[in-house]
């Protein structure tokens, strides 16, 4: 998230989040984000999470 200046308060919840293995919070978070480069880290963290710890409710 700090790549490029880039850190928006929500793309460093969604990686402290990944860090905890606490996703629900962090993707309720991202989903508000209009960021586009926070949308970006949206998906990917969540096309991990559906890879490693699969939640239904955020599936696309």
């Amino acid at each position: 998230a700090a790549e490029k200046g880039h850190s928006h308060a929500c793309c460093e919840v969604g990686h402290y989040n990944l860090n905890d293995n606490i996703f629900d919070k962090s993707l309720e978070f991202l989903h508000k984000a209009r960021d586009l480069e926070c949308k970006r880290s949206l998906f990917y963290l969540s096309e991990y999470y559906r890879l490693v710890s699969p939640i239904d409710e955020y599936k696309r």
